[in-house]
């Protein structure tokens, strides 16, 4: 075209023409320090009207801070949007997030890809402190936060977690949630806390404390009942809640995607507040390839087939309502039509499964309505259950970094998994496979899971979260306990398990533990000084943390060709637990066989 002929609509037809939408053509100007969130809106309500596949985020920081008046404080609340892409340039893209605004709740949305950004938070959701005083009632404290977190009583407080001086990382003491009742400014920086209920272990003057803001909320990127999710290449230094939340979707891909402390500020340790990946009720391919998860607070990965649930009421031959198998949940069933459900006895085997027909909306109960095509089976309330039906999942987890977090590396309770080729370290935890009644109601059972070519250094050193490093069990409800942590099963729930080629280099607690299996392999581990410093765990307290080996509740289960050395010279603990049978030991080195009794009966 000659230039002549030029006119100021023909920026307005290049746009139109073009399948990419740059935020930088409506008023969002990286490195300005202002407020971009009305911008990059614009640019995507364009993107959308017209049907455009891209929008691209120039190189720079671009600021966020103005919550979506509809939908919480999400820079992208989307619903039913198909083959979007939202991408940085070159990795040089950062979206700087203020107060509590986030970045992405889809919905019903097809083909979906983040990729390409980098994002933090001008101000982390945790402070830094030190306790200078504790009343003698033990009912309050003062503490002096440091001077690179800015706070005033405003700020809520819903945790509290010890440090050690020296490096500020998690150390064994004092972990307690929502127990904050009053905070009060004493001066600038000082604070009086006031608390429910006295808190064990005692705090003392010069405790090093986390106070952390936000726990569970925040999800900086939320995909609901979508479908074919890839983010890729993305680094997120802080976030109030969890790093990445999947639910009711299909397919999700998560490929160098890294949760890290901003390496550029100082006194800050830890990076998101709760967990990197957390998912249930997924369906297809779940591929999670060069993850790093560093210094958060929560478990690195938490997947679980859906929660379990149960019926509250039965309307007719065909519909009930159901709620989760536990009180005081938020909760609910989100089943749509076509879902199918696992209908579960007091083993956790599935006797029936029933597609779903139609999923009415929450009552006060937290109890939908939930019609199925054909009439329900018989149902025992209390004893039996129901999870979301994952048939043909798949899910991998590799080449991932997991290291300094608070709560386990990877935790798993489903079926169809493969864990490769990962490394941990400093972890609290390694790799945790379970199905939860009580107290969190999470499920199902672990079915045809392989756990291979893993390196574990120095885990639970500083502290001591799980029994094992590599660790299988299943917690049922206790009746003499309800709501609490519950009784081991010894009937085997969790099937065809391998644990094959990983190597475990030193831990304060059990190197590996099997427990509530039916059919194991374990073979060609290498496990180097494990229980260092043995100590009481979290949850249910099962005493095996001073064997580097624990079987319990364990049949069919083949243990072969593993190695234990001791920088001590002393042969590894290998016990042989409760409710054991069928299980052959053969062409181990550096073990020392025994049998006893290691779970605690009431």
């Amino acid at each position: 075209m000659n230039k002549k002929f030029l006119f100021p609509g023909v920026c307005l037809l290049a746009l139109t023409a073009s399948a990419t939408v740059s935020v930088n053509d409506f008023g969002a100007i990286p490195n300005d320090g202002k407020d971009d969130t009305a911008a990059v809106k614009k640019a995507f309500a364009f993107l959308k009207k017209n049907k455009k596949s891209t929008l691209v985020f120039g190189e720079g920081q671009y600021d966020f801070s103005q919550p979506h008046p509809q939908h919480h404080s999400y820079l992208f609340p989307i619903r039913g949007e198909n083959n979007v892409t939202i991408t940085g340039s070159n990795g040089k893209t950062l979206l700087m997030f203020h107060d509590f605004s986030y970045l992405i709740w889809a919905n019903d949305c097809k083909n979906l890809t983040i990729r390409n950004l980098t994002m933090d938070y001008s101000r982390p959701h945790f402070s830094l402190a030190t306790v200078t005083s504790v009343a003698p009632d033990e009912l309050s404290f003062e503490v002096d936060v440091d001077k690179d977190y800015p706070i005033n009583s405003t700020m809520p407080i819903r945790g509290l977690l010890e440090l050690n001086p020296v490096n500020n990382l998690p150390e064994r003491g004092l972990s307690a949630h929502y127990v904050v009742s009053k905070v009060e400014d004493l001066a600038p920086q000082k604070l009086k806390i006031r608390v429910k209920q006295v808190l064990r272990p005692q705090l003392k003057k010069n405790t090093r404390l986390l106070l952390r803001h936000h726990l569970y909320t925040g999800n900086i990127m939320r995909f609901h009942h979508c479908k074919n999710v890839v983010t890729e290449n993305l680094t997120v230094y802080s976030a109030p809640g969890m790093g990445i939340v999947t639910q009711y979707t299909t397919n999700f891909t998560a490929r160098n995607v890294k949760f890290t402390p901003n390496p550029e500020r100082k006194n800050a340790p830890f990076s998101i507040a709760s967990d990197g990946v957390t998912s249930h009720s997924c369906k297809g391919k779940f591929l999670v390839d060069g993850l790093v998860v560093d210094g958060n607070l929560d478990d690195g990965m938490n997947y679980h087939q859906s929660f379990y649930w149960t019926i509250r009421k039965q309307v007719s031959k065909r519909a009930a309502h159901l709620g989760i198998a536990r009180t005081r949940s938020a909760e609910i069933p989100q089943f749509r039509p076509g879902d199918k459900v696992d209908f579960l006895n007091e083993k956790l085997q599935v006797y029936a499964t029933r597609e779903v027909k139609s999923c009415g909306k929450n009552n006060k109960e937290h109890a939908p309505l939930v019609e199925f095509t054909e009439d329900l089976p018989p149902f025992r309330p209390g004893i039996d259950l129901i999870v979301f039906n994952n048939e043909g999942m798949k899910i991998i987890i590799r080449n991932s970094f997991f290291r300094s977090h608070r709560g386990r590396g990877i935790t798993l309770q489903t079926s169809n998994v493969i864990i490769e080729n990962n490394r941990f370290e400093s972890s609290l935890s390694g790799v945790h496979l379970t199905t939860c009644i009580s107290p969190f109601a999470e499920g199902g059972p672990v079915i045809n899971a392989i756990v291979r070519n893993n390196v574990f250094n120095n885990c639970m050193i500083r502290t001591q979260n799980r029994s094992a490093v590599i660790e299988i069990n299943a917690t049922l409800r206790d009746p003499f306990f309800p709501g609490a942590e519950g009784r081991l099963s010894l009937n085997g729930p969790n099937r065809d398990i391998k644990i094959i080629g990983n190597k475990i280099n030193r831990t304060n607690n059990a190197a590996i533990a099997i427990a509530s299996v039916n059919g194991c392999e374990v073979r060609d581990n290498e496990i180097t000084d494990a229980c260092l410093n043995p100590g009481q765990t979290w949850g249910t307290k099962l005493f095996w943390t001073k064997n580097a080996v624990t079987f319990a509740g364990a049949s069919n289960v083949v243990f072969s060709n593993n190695t234990y050395r001791s920088s001590t010279g002393k042969p590894g603990r290998l016990v042989v637990g409760e409710s054991c049978e069928n299980l052959v030991f053969k062409d181990n080195k550096g073990f020392n066989t025994l049998r006893e009794k290691v779970i605690p009966q009431k």
